[in-house]
């Protein structure tokens, strides 16, 4: 929510090629695809330390042939990624680029005579 405040503080000023406001898109851009690596690395290091963990508890044996006999826990990780949120970082990051080269364009512009 910073960043975006940020961006549309700039934008409010109504110079839309500036290089402080790619530089806010593109933050906001890599946040949100660092934002879904994050859990791709844990649920990878989960799975290579522990790989799928099952418990299953120690029963008395007189309670052996009532309810508690069937508790079973178990541990799968499971890699949980929100795609569109990659697909709208990647979209930002190549934003931050477009924007650049509107503002070397712009920049030229304003050099010619």
């Amino acid at each position: 929510m910073y960043f975006l405040a940020l961006i549309l503080k700039e934008l409010a000023k109504e110079i839309y090629f500036s290089k402080i406001l790619s530089k806010y898109i593109a933050k906001l851009g890599y946040l949100l695809l660092f934002s879904q690596l994050i859990p791709l690395i844990y649920t990878f290091i989960d799975v290579k330390l522990f790989g799928n963990v099952t418990i299953v508890p120690q029963i008395l044996r007189s309670l052996r042939d009532t309810y508690f006999e069937n508790i079973h826990v178990s541990f799968n990780p499971v890699i949980d990624v929100e795609m569109y949120i990659i697909f709208l970082g990647s979209v930002l990051v190549l934003l931050t680029k477009l924007i650049e080269r509107g503002r070397v364009l712009e920049e030229e512009n304003e050099l010619t005579i």
